[in-house]
């Protein structure tokens, strides 16, 4: 699961570079008190999660493509739904250190280095 030091360093992202930060950081908290524990996906949909912030569902889904710029999350379309799924190096359940390391190995890093706003190409 998450460390304290992998949350601060994300909602710190959050707040200093999110077009609007207080609503990211909410979404971001709501993330937590619906993920399925084997897989980390997200159980809420971004309707649930503007409900549950009280914003618009476009909010929900322009904070998620930020959280997905850093690989806090990712993204998987399953048809016309946008599915989310918390990445491994913040909420896993996955049992053997082995399966744990390629899950990661395959998110990427946690914060991608971002200069003038466009990902490191280095």
């Amino acid at each position: 699961m998450i460390s304290p030091a992998q949350n601060d360093a994300v909602i710190e992202w959050l707040y200093a570079h999110s077009k609007r930060p207080q609503v990211a950081v909410r979404v971001w908290s709501k993330l937590f008190t619906s993920l399925r524990p084997d897989t980390g996906e997200v159980m809420l949909t971004r309707q649930q999660m503007a409900e549950r912030v009280g914003v618009d569902p476009g909010h929900v889904s322009r904070v998620m493509t930020e959280l997905a710029s850093i690989n806090a999350v990712r993204r998987e379309k399953r048809g016309r739904e946008m599915r989310y799924f918390m990445s491994p190096y913040i909420a896993t359940h996955i049992p053997s250190p082995e399966a744990r390391t390629a899950a990661r190995d395959k998110a990427g890093p946690l914060l991608v280095l971002m200069d003038g706003g466009k990902p490191d190409a280095s």
